[in-house]
């Protein structure tokens, strides 16, 4: 049975162009999804600024598709 879910897509970069290019999760809600997109991406930000202390070599977003509930593993939480 196809299933609409939110796949966590994780890029990772070399000099800022994508290089690869990966699926990392796929969960049931879409705010899920954007929580960790959100932790990965903004790893390299200043807990008290809006500055970055560091260059992180990764971009993280979330992508809708169907999936095969019985054969793909969703996570609810």
């Amino acid at each position: 049975m196809n299933t609409l879910v939110f796949v966590l897509m994780l890029e990772t970069l070399v000099d800022n162009y994508p290089d690869k290019i990966e699926e990392f999760g796929v969960f049931e809600s879409i705010d899920h999804c954007v929580y960790f997109a959100n932790v990965i991406t903004r790893q390299g930000y200043s807990k008290y600024s809006a500055k970055l202390d560091y260059i992180i070599p990764y971009k993280a977003y979330c992508l809708p598709k169907y999936v095969d509930s019985e054969t793909t593993i969703i996570f609810k939480r």
